[in-house]
């Protein structure tokens, strides 16, 4: 049976998605990158940049709650 995918999070840049993404693995969380970008043009004009973070649909309850807990410490200070 083939695994559903549901997205947890839009980063807008490479380094934001991988960041996520790792924020997600290290909660044993497990995750994949996916993009419309084209690796020869890394430009950041209307959304090109944008990075999806998918998570299995069993895990996504959880994947957002650690996000906004994480993103809500960052705005507290």
């Amino acid at each position: 049976m083939e695994m559903s995918w549901k997205k947890v999070f839009t980063a807008s840049s490479e380094h934001e998605a991988y960041i996520v993404k790792g924020l997600l693995e290290s909660h044993g969380i497990t995750c994949r990158v996916k993009s419309m970008a084209v690796p020869q043009f890394p430009v950041t004009v209307d959304g090109l940049a944008e990075r999806d973070i998918y998570v299995p649909e069993e895990e996504y309850e959880e994947g957002a709650q650690l996000l906004e807990d994480y993103i809500n410490g960052l705005k507290e200070g």
